[in-house]
């Protein structure tokens, strides 16, 4: 993984349990059983007409605060 992003994660003891068993019964590092949450979650939400209608209206936002900084820019 050449190009990886490292990020702190804080858990209470019951989840950091639960994750530490769900990667000793998988055969995985805990750090792959969060890989494979993120993948699980991040599909779920691109299937979300909800989630996937705010990203348009955030997108568009932002096309609107980028298109006024080029015009004053310019």
């Amino acid at each position: 993984m050449a190009d990886c992003k490292v990020f702190t994660v804080r858990l209470d003891a019951s989840d950091a349990r639960r994750i530490e068993f769900v990667a000793r019964v998988e055969g995985l590092a805990v750090n792959d059983v969060f890989r494979q949450a993120i993948e699980v979650l991040v599909d779920a939400k691109r299937a979300d007409p909800d989630f996937m209608e705010r990203v348009a209206a955030i997108l568009a936002a932002d096309a609107e605060i980028a298109d006024g900084l080029r015009s004053v820019a310019t």
